[in-house]
């Protein structure tokens, strides 16, 4: 059997693997505005009913907006079938004109949401220190390097394991080797 400083020597030898070989991560991009900015004035409003080809009608506006000392144009349109007085309609014309408007000059909040789901047949191992007995029988093999493989006459496993360090969890790649017959210990974790 090797010794543990001679076991050591793995850590400038080995590289490291692929991780969670099994498992997904799933994102989800939100982006939102505040919706309350204050609009200082309005100016130069203007509207035009047109008809439509298909006997429809479109109002369209523009006006321009002062915000943060700047005047800015707006234009919005929004066509109904004629039934509805003009003025509610020019109505929701404007209202769509500043909502445009809003929505690019609002502040924005952009949040990514990750979930990470895996896969796992045994118990993950939670090792946290090098020289800690390890429970081959638990322990997941990397996918990469899933054989043993000897070094100075002792058996070796590349391991998967995670841990919990600066209020996250973290994986990490390992290598348990055999010190006596039915005992393992961590000797490199990368």
């Amino acid at each position: 059997m090797a010794t543990k400083p001679q076991l050591l020597i793995l850590l400038g030898i080995l590289n490291s693997g692929t991780l969670f070989s099994e498992c997904l991560i799933s994102e989800q991009l939100k982006a939102s505005t505040t919706n309350q900015i204050s609009i200082e004035a309005t100016q130069n409003y203007q509207s035009a009913v047109i008809p439509k080809e298909n006997g429809m009608k479109s109002c369209f506006v523009s006006y321009e907006v002062k915000y943060k000392e700047v005047w800015y144009p707006v234009y919005g349109e929004h066509q109904w079938d004629g039934h509805i007085p003009v003025n509610t309609i020019c109505d929701i014309a404007r209202q769509h004109a500043l909502n445009s408007f809003i929505s690019s000059h609002a502040e924005k909040v952009i949040s990514l949401d990750q979930e990470l789901t895996c896969k796992e047949g045994r118990t993950k191992l939670l090792l946290s220190e090098i020289g800690q007995p390890v429970d081959i029988t638990k322990a997941t093999m990397d996918a990469m390097h899933p054989k043993p493989f000897y070094y100075m006459g002792t058996t070796c496993y590349w391991i998967n394991d995670v841990e919990w360090r600066k209020q996250k969890l973290n994986s990490f790649n390992g290598i348990a080797c055999q010190i006596k017959e039915h005992e393992w210990i961590l000797v490199d974790k990368f």
